[in-house]
């Protein structure tokens, strides 16, 4: 959910084909154990389908200044808006899901899989590693490292992001924060998702 980069075309290309039944215990699920019943009802339901779609409306800010839009360009963020309307799809592959949002100047897609209890969310040669918390407000998603093509990056030259997941009546609202030790933060996304 909150990595934005676009995906390399050999690292995360869309499954050959979706199989929402290929588990019966879906990622989120399995991430988050008996946690996951804690979770808001509407996203209960669409982590534990096997993929969907949902229509989402962000805002999606930017730090000022010419690094960190550079940085910020180079790590995918959409364009700067007070409110753009973005497709979700989510699909599902053995044992990761393929995460497709659809902005109206590009398409974002990372995959995510499980690995030693955190979630692991791919972009490009990029890969990110999150602790996710879930209650019944909904799930805090925090990044605890990152490697690029397999090796680790030092903590000064990792990206942090940050999730925050809160459930409503039809949906969910999602604030998302990406930021660097050596920048802080060069860019943020935030707005309401519901479920097609």
């Amino acid at each position: 959910m909150p990595l934005s980069a676009p995906c390399a075309r050999e690292r995360c290309a869309e499954p050959r084909r979706a199989r929402p039944e290929a588990l019966e215990v879906q990622l989120y699920q399995r991430l988050l154990g008996a946690s996951f019943e804690r979770l808001p009802p509407v996203l209960r339901r669409f982590h534990a389908q096997g993929g969907g779609e949902a229509e989402c409306t962000f805002a999606v800010r930017r730090h000022a200044g010419p690094l960190h839009g550079f940085v910020a360009r180079a790590a995918g963020l959409p364009a700067v808006t007070p409110s753009t309307r973005v497709v979700l799809q989510v699909l599902v592959d053995g044992e990761r899901e393929f995460w497709t949002r659809v902005f109206p100047d590009r398409e974002l897609r990372t995959a995510q899989w499980l690995e030693r209890g955190r979630l692991i969310e791919q972009a490009g040669p990029l890969e990110v590693a999150f602790d996710v918390a879930a209650d019944e407000s909904g799930m805090r998603i925090t990044s605890r490292g990152a490697r690029v093509f397999g090796v680790p990056l030092p903590r000064a030259f990792a990206p942090a992001v940050t999730a925050i997941v809160h459930g409503a009546a039809n949906g969910w609202k999602v604030e998302v924060s990406i930021a660097f030790p050596l920048l802080g933060t060069i860019g943020a996304y935030s707005g309401t998702v519901v479920p097609a």
